[in-house]
């Protein structure tokens, strides 16, 4: 099955963290946004990078998105050029188009004119949206509201081969375990000596802040 290609309309805040999550898929990303330093800055986790005017309806035309599988629009507090870049996408064939808005409303005039999907953007939402992008039946990522959360990982290398008891993972990471899968059973049933297995994942505890060290 072919990957995905995605583009990423715009590096605000989300568009940012889809880009570097999405990158770790290995898939086509292009990215595109009007200010050069930004583009410079993440460049690296993208196939194509083009510092352009995203409110122009020609400029859009020519960098490829007719290639393109899915687009992310990250121009919540610009409304002129991120109704100009769903427009295209969708002129141009774009399956499928994520926007992000600032409000209902703009969100609402974004769905109007062709955007499939409307996010109200924080970290945590661009977390949720690259992993189902990446695998549509399969979710990591569980909100437990305040600054808690848990997600599904697999152990580092250097965590296989030792028990809980001795890796002192909630002193030394922040982090608990809180159940461990393994050849697609999940179970709660493990002691502090289990030994944590290469081809095991962990469902882990922890903090808001500290995820991007995980995914």
């Amino acid at each position: 099955m072919k990957e995905p290609s995605y583009a990423i309309l715009g590096l605000g805040r989300f568009g940012r963290k889809m880009a570097t999550v999405l990158e770790t898929t290995g898939a086509q990303i292009l990215i595109a946004d009007q200010d050069q330093d930004m583009i410079n800055r993440y460049a690296r986790h993208a196939t194509n990078a083009v510092c352009l005017d995203l409110s122009n309806a020609s400029l859009l035309e020519d960098i490829g998105l007719e290639h393109i599988d899915i687009a992310v629009v990250d121009l919540s507090h610009h409304l002129v050029p991120a109704i100009m870049c769903i427009t295209v996408a969708r002129e141009l064939g774009v399956k499928k188009i994520i926007a992000t808005a600032g409000t209902n409303r703009s969100g609402d005039i974004l769905k109007r004119v062709g955007a499939h999907e409307i996010v109200i953007p924080e970290d945590e939402a661009a977390i949720r949206m690259a992993r189902r992008l990446i695998s549509e039946d399969f979710m990591e990522y569980y909100d437990l509201g305040g600054n808690l959360c848990i997600i599904k990982i697999r152990p580092r290398k250097d965590w296989i081969g030792r028990s809980i008891r001795k890796l002192h993972l909630p002193a030394k990471e922040r982090i608990t375990i809180v159940a461990i899968e393994e050849n697609g059973k999940t179970s709660m049933d493990f002691t502090p000596d289990t030994i944590l297995q290469k081809n095991s994942s962990i469902i882990i505890a922890l903090r808001k802040e500290d995820i991007y060290t995980y995914i």
